[in-house]
């Protein structure tokens, strides 16, 4: 029977990462692991063109520095309120850093703007880049600032997701989030998110306890399903806690101990 394993494809991102600044690629640029492109940054910027009275071709550009040699990387496009992820593969070297996407973006009648998120992966699913983008009509974009009001005030100290197999019917993805002590009583909510899909988990943080775990199935009878996930931890006011991204990807059967 197979199982899901779940990768994590950038170290964990904490609320403390905004106390400096409201930049989501450069806190996310803190907590890249790559071991291929190890010593390689990567940044990415945008233009746009308008097309027609609905229509706007996005021209999405990643600069990869530090390269030894080439490298494949792909360029992933998450259009939330859509659904939809576009992919692109891109060969860079030393010599040529530099990768353009384009892409070609409607905006439904009554719809005036739109977000999506871009990011930048190697060939091993490991996050380089990331960013989040508004558009209107009018061609205008600018990145989506992640202000300190939507940060919570529960200060994580550490997070873990780990896979359990031991005293289970199928494997667990248990995420274990540890936070300074609250002087009253809380809420944490662990959610589980892909394309069309937000699976919740409201946990009890009552006041002087610092741990919360949720355990969620990876046998072919639970929630989740292979391709990207976005693991986050919010308060009862959806305030960002933590937040890890992963690839679930089939695994080994599971005999269970």
């Amino acid at each position: 029977m197979t199982y899901l394993a779940p990768r994590q494809v950038v170290d964990t991102v904490f609320g403390r990462e905004f106390d400096d600044t409201d930049d989501l690629s450069e806190a996310f640029a803190r907590n890249v692991t790559s071991e291929l492109l190890a010593g390689t940054t990567t940044e990415i910027d945008f233009r746009a063109e308008v097309i027609g009275d609905s229509g706007l071709k996005v021209f999405v550009r990643s600069i990869t520095q530090g390269l030894v040699g080439e490298a494949t990387i792909s360029h992933r496009f998450y259009f939330i309120d859509r659904e939809e992820i576009r992919t692109r593969l891109h060969q860079v070297s030393a010599e040529h850093p530099e990768a353009e996407t384009e892409l070609l973006v409607l905006l439904p009648d009554g719809v005036d703007r739109d977000y999506f998120h871009a990011a930048v992966h190697d060939s091993h699913d490991r996050l380089l880049a990331v960013q989040a983008v508004v558009y209107d009509r009018q061609g205008h974009h600018t990145r989506y600032p992640f202000r300190s009001a939507l940060v919570s005030d529960i200060r994580a100290v550490c997070a873990d997701t780990s896979v359990v197999t031991s005293g289970t019917d199928s494997p667990q993805a248990r995420f274990t989030l540890d936070t300074e002590p609250q002087e009253r009583d809380r809420e944490i909510t662990v959610l589980w998110e892909s394309m069309g899909l937000i699976l919740r988990y409201p946990v009890a943080l009552p006041a002087g306890q610092t741990q919360v775990v949720v355990g969620v199935s990876l046998g072919p009878d639970g929630p989740l399903a292979t391709g990207d996930w976005v693991l986050i931890a919010v308060d009862e006011n959806e305030g960002f806690i933590t937040q890890a991204l992963f690839v679930m990807s089939p695994a080994a059967s599971h005999v269970p101990g």
